[in-house]
């Protein structure tokens, strides 16, 4: 499957994304604003689609995009 096509479904959706940020699990909440091949952002935060990257599923309803 096509994660970057995945991800563009969500774009403009309350996603909850986590990784990986120095061993730690990290978990981000908010609408996902861009799509790349390398990396999502969710409100402001840039987060790579690496060997860091564990999961970004949707948590709601459709936000407008800014």
């Amino acid at each position: 499957m096509n994660r970057k096509r995945s991800f563009e479904d969500l774009l403009g959706l309350q996603v909850k994304a986590l990784f990986l940020d120095s061993g730690k699990t990290k978990v981000i909440t908010g609408v996902l604003r861009e799509v790349n091949e390398n990396y999502i952002i969710v409100n402001d935060v840039v987060i790579g689609l690496g060997p860091s990257f564990i999961s970004c599923i949707p948590q709601g309803g459709k936000y407008e995009q800014f």
